[in-house]
């Protein structure tokens, strides 16, 4: 306890300080408010004024405390938006890591180094090691926890036993300095005490490993809709081009056909030439279903572009039980893996097949391509070749998303180096809905 005066520069703005650092890293994972950055600098200026907040001592126990870490909940509200028990919650396990912060320091300092005389700022430098060290560590923890408090948050059981934990520590703490001699192993019991409040906190304790994958599964769902919406948006930008390009293909075309009339035998060829490369982009597919039209050309032309021969049957009728987004991203990732795939082939097996049709009330759809890879297979879907797995595969995964959604069955197969999906989903019943 000697050492407090080199350590308490900022009197009760330091626990402020600890209390608030911790804080931004428990709230890491939770959605901010907009001008987050002025609100956070509004908070920490208006905090710095508990360098004047007096003690409050009653009985030695601090009030200032509470005061503060009121302030901090304010803080919390005022920055980040979310319910009022992983708000809360949080706070609380703020308070734990600056309570874990402080007696890991007094520990070293009073119980471990207390029989030797410290250099003048060796003791301050501990602190700022601990404060270092426990914010590196806790930041890393609650950044690799994100899916835990994106989808499951902090339960009820978490904030009651963070709570009678955190204020049976706290109150033993007034008691400190009349038991001087049982010191560390009040330390102790506060470090593990803060300790298991984290812990609480992150849901070690309420996740088995079941929880663990329904948290994960229902994380990649998140992330598969937010893939849709995304390609259902980019969608209609391609519209947008495609009409475009038609307009202007029309136009060209009446144009060529006047300055024929005009010109010698010569720029009439030329004008031929220049007519057949129009009509590649006049040649747009017509199935019926504007949305599919445009999927079409526009992988069309990145097969043209990739010397892909593209064939494709499709019954634009059938497909109308799908939404614009899932037929978007169903179509989308089923033509972008075959020709990821395929692009990576001699020319000669450079081929995609695509059929779409509806069979006694069944949509069917099939697409195959050449893969001279052999392809190993996870959960019926094909695992990716791609370095980092973590964050590859939403393609396929997007399409049983999308299959299952709509009451479908989905199978891949790879046979003779000709990889394949079948798709058969019934119409009536997607009508119906």
């Amino acid at each position: 306890m000697r050492y407090l005066g080199e350590i308490l520069f900022f009197n009760s703005a330091n626990f402020f300080l600890e209390l608030f650092l911790f804080m931004l890293i428990c709230f890491i994972n939770i959605k901010r408010r907009d001008h987050f950055y002025f609100r956070l600098l509004t908070c920490g200026i208006l905090g710095l004024l508990f360098y004047f907040l007096p003690s409050l001592n009653v009985g030695g126990f601090s009030f200032a405390y509470t005061i503060i870490f009121i302030y901090i909940i304010i803080c919390c509200y005022f920055l980040y938006k979310t319910n009022f028990i992983t708000l809360f919650t949080l706070a609380v396990c703020s308070w734990a890591l600056q309570h874990l912060t402080w007696n890991t320091c007094l520990l070293l300092l009073d119980n471990v180094f207390g029989s030797f005389v410290l250099p003048k700022g060796v003791p301050l430098t501990i602190y700022l090691l601990c404060i270092f060290v426990y914010a590196l560590i806790m930041g890393i923890v609650f950044h690799k926890k994100k899916d835990y408090f994106s989808i499951a948050k902090p339960n009820a059981q978490s904030l009651i036993g963070s709570i009678i934990l955190l204020f049976i520590t706290v109150f033993l703490s007034a008691f400190v300095g009349i038991v001087d001699k049982w010191t560390w192993i009040y330390r102790l019991y506060s470090i593990s005490t803060s300790l298991i409040i984290v812990l609480l906190v992150i849901g070690v304790f309420d996740q088995t490993r079941a929880e663990k994958e329904k948290i994960k599964f229902e994380n990649d769902n998140k992330i598969l809709k937010e893939l849709i919406k995304e390609q259902a948006h980019q969608q209609k930008i391609n519209k947008e081009t495609y009409d475009i390009i038609n307009m202007k293909i029309h136009d060209i075309k009446n144009q060529i056909n006047v300055i024929k009339e005009m010109k010698t035998d010569e720029q009439n060829k030329y004008l031929d030439e220049l007519k057949d490369l129009v009509d590649i982009y006049g040649s747009f597919a017509k199935t019926g279903n504007e949305v599919l039209d445009v999927i079409l050309n526009q992988k069309s032309l990145i097969c043209k572009s990739k010397k892909i021969k593209f064939t494709f049957i499709c019954d634009g009728e059938a497909l109308k039980i799908f939404n614009p987004e899932s037929l978007t991203s169903l179509f989308g990732n089923l033509i972008d893996n075959a020709i990821e795939a395929t692009s990576r082939e001699n020319e000669d097996n450079r081929l995609i097949k695509l059929t779409a049709m509806n069979r006694k009330n069944f949509l069917c759809i099939h697409i195959e391509n050449y893969c001279s890879n052999q392809l190993i297979f996870k959960d019926g879907l094909p695992l990716t070749t791609k370095e980092n797995a973590t964050n590859h595969g939403f393609g396929t995964r997007s399409i049983k998303y999308i299959v299952k959604r709509y009451n479908g069955e989905l199978k891949m197969n790879f046979n003779n180096n000709i990889f394949s999906v079948n798709i058969l989903i019934p119409i009536q019943s997607n009508n119906a809905n």
